[in-house]
């Protein structure tokens, strides 16, 4: 949230964010992490855990998982 203060929308959707998992359990939080309707799309767009993971661990997820069914 602080590298993106200024940018009301997408505190707005981190504030979201902070309220679903402080709220919600952990499985009903993976649901929103697999499911396909409008809504988790949204919050995906806008996700918190950007930045977790290095750009070289995505790409080699992303390499791993491109042929996959």
């Amino acid at each position: 949230m602080a590298r993106n203060g200024a940018a009301p929308g997408l505190r707005r959707c981190y504030e979201e964010w902070l309220e679903i998992l402080d709220r919600q359990p952990f499985e009903k939080i993976l649901e929103l992490l697999h499911a396909e309707d409008e809504e988790a799309r949204r919050l995906r767009q806008n996700s918190p855990f950007v930045g977790i993971l290095s750009p070289a661990e995505v790409w080699a997820i992303k390499r791993r998982f491109r042929h996959a069914a």
